[in-house]
């Protein structure tokens, strides 16, 4: 199992990547500054982590 840094996933748009503090102003909707995404912010993230989970490690 890979350890993941969860850092600014919840401010992350998981379809174009753009990190912004903007794109989530509340606690659960997140609009995505960028692209104009939208989804539930912890959904979100916890595609981000999966995601991250996916790839390769570095070395």
């Amino acid at each position: 199992m890979a350890l993941v840094d969860p850092a600014h996933t919840f401010r992350t748009c998981n379809r174009c990547g753009h990190a912004g503090a903007r794109s989530r102003r509340t606690r659960d909707p997140f609009t995505c500054t960028r692209c104009g995404h939208a989804a539930h912010a912890d959904i979100g993230a916890a595609i981000d982590i999966r995601d991250r989970a996916r790839q390769p490690a570095d070395g």
